[in-house]
């Protein structure tokens, strides 16, 4: 939240957020806390959109959630990896945000319960929150981020939400 309240002093306008620049930066200070920007490449393509504080906040809330799960659970010890976060407009006014990995993936076993873990909780409230639709699934490697991904699978998030 830190974060947004700073684009927003640096902005002409106190109720909008520029994405890119608040994506960039809370993706590279995540890398940084978690002493992870050696061994983990990271992909941020965020288009420039400002939206309004009341859908930014809970964006920035699942971003930082979803890139703390991956740094913490999908790659083990030692292991290096890639994550892509993407924040785009498509078609008819709606905005896409994607997190993927291509680390270790879910375990189908462990898939069920995840709604039950407060920080998925969290992330699938604040969907709803801004009227999104979120998925979650298999990383498909030959989309965005393939470059730094390989063929290793992985995990990948999905919100689509209406823009403004």
């Amino acid at each position: 939240m830190a974060l947004v309240h700073e684009n927003l002093y640096q902005s002409e306008y106190l109720s909008k957020v520029n994405m890119k620049e608040y994506i960039e930066t809370l993706s590279r200070e995540l890398l940084s806390l978690y002493r992870q920007d050696g061994k983990v490449a990271l992909d941020v393509g965020a288009e420039e959109i400002e939206i309004d504080i009341k859908k930014a906040l809970p964006c920035g809330i699942i971003i930082n959630e979803l890139i703390t799960n991956s740094l913490k659970h999908a790659f083990p010890a030692e292991a290096e990896g890639a994550i892509a976060v993407l924040f785009r407009k498509n078609s008819g006014n709606t905005i896409e945000l994607t997190v993927r990995d291509n680390g270790v993936g879910i375990p189908e076993e462990t898939a069920p319960v995840l709604e039950k873990h407060l920080g998925f909780r969290l992330i699938y409230l604040l969907s709803d929150q801004i009227g999104g639709e979120l998925s979650a699934g298999p990383t498909d490697p030959v989309q965005e981020g393939g470059q730094i991904f390989g063929d290793r699978p992985g995990t990948e998030f999905k919100l689509l939400f209406p823009g403004e």
